[in-house]
């Protein structure tokens, strides 16, 4: 696991660190219709991940987006980061992009 450089100190990580934790993907609509035809949300898309949620820096993250380094670039702890990046994660996010093209 690396982070490039100093990147974790740079506005767009930033941005993506408040965008991307489990809480925050409540607030980010979702092209397709949830529930009794709701705008569904990020975290509905990823909802069977709340089940393997994996704290770090103080959030809670899924496999897809959990970053290598907090914002104070402390590295996420290497088995719990090379877990959550491990083979069950591939196929989870092959199988995602299959139905989404579908």
């Amino acid at each position: 696991m690396t982070c490039d450089g100093e990147y974790w100190k740079s506005d767009r990580f930033k941005e993506w660190w408040d965008t991307y934790h489990w809480d925050a993907l409540a607030e980010i609509a979702f092209h397709s219709e949830g529930v009794d035809g709701e705008v569904a949300t990020l975290q509905d898309y990823w909802r069977e991940e709340e089940v393997r949620l994996i704290e770090f820096g103080g959030r809670k993250w899924t496999s897809l987006h959990l970053p290598p380094v907090d914002l104070d670039g402390n590295p996420c702890p290497e088995d719990a980061y090379e877990k959550a990046k491990a083979e069950p994660f591939w196929r989870s996010v092959e199988e995602k992009l299959e139905r989404f093209a579908s």
